[in-house]
């Protein structure tokens, strides 16, 4: 992520609600895929690595905003486990096939 993104997102973090920070959350999760999907292309496995810990970070924000008294919520923690054991299976085998998962 470039600087001036950083200095994008960190405005929108401070400006945002709740609602807004789930939707930043899932913007971050989107740049740093691709930048996993580049890392990959680059055959560069330290920024791959860092990009799916990135997005794992991220993805541990979303789990923890869940509200788990609701049907909803159970079945985004459902969806957010099998995304987490996508990018664990995409970091050990170094590939952007369980990246598209």
């Amino acid at each position: 992520m470039t600087k001036e993104l950083k200095q994008e997102f960190t405005l929108r973090i401070t400006q945002a609600n709740k609602t807004q920070l789930i939707t930043i959350l899932y913007e971050m999760v989107l740049l740093y895929l691709d930048e996993a999907k580049e890392a990959c292309a680059a055959e560069d496995k330290a920024a791959y690595k860092n990009a799916i810990r990135k997005i794992r970070d991220c993805m541990n924000e979303l789990t923890l905003s869940l509200h788990l008294e609701y049907e909803l919520a159970q079945n985004l923690l459902q969806l957010y486990q099998y995304i987490n054991s996508e990018l664990v299976k995409a970091s050990i085998h170094f590939n952007t096939e369980n990246l598209a998962h």
